[in-house]
């Protein structure tokens, strides 16, 4: 026989599937309605989940990765995308926000020297008094 909630392979004489606990003892049972089973350490509980943090910083990661020529646009997206990145660690898409984190990071480190390197342009060209 099989269990028809759990789809194991049950005896005729059980009562009860020892897999789901369905009550066997009619023929096409229902499922008696019980709280959900916690979920295991280290997996992420579905309402918990939220994606849009992942794939917002990937989207900027990407943007920052062309917004780097301007230093302040560069920057902030960066810092933008490295924190949604952080945040959308605890998501499905944990790949997704690894690569927004990293291409954020990048955008910044980026921005950082085309804004140092700007600085330093500007400082050797300025006049003496």
């Amino acid at each position: 026989m099989i269990c028809p909630r759990c789809g194991q392979e049950v005896t005729s004489e059980m009562a009860v599937c020892p897999y789901c606990q369905n009550p066997l003892n009619a023929p096409g049972a229902a499922a008696p309605a019980t709280a959900a089973a916690p979920s295991p350490p280290g997996t992420i509980p579905a309402d918990v989940s939220k994606p849009g943090f992942a794939i917002a910083s990937l989207a900027l990661g990407i943007f920052s990765m062309f917004a780097w020529l301007i230093p302040i646009c560069g920057g902030l997206t960066g810092i933008a995308g490295v924190v949604l990145g952080v945040v959308g660690l605890k998501s499905r898409n944990r790949g997704m926000a690894i690569a927004g984190i990293i291409t954020s990071a990048l955008g910044f480190v980026l921005a950082l020297v085309n804004a140092v390197a700007g600085v330093a342009l500007v400082w050797t060209n300025m006049p003496s008094f």
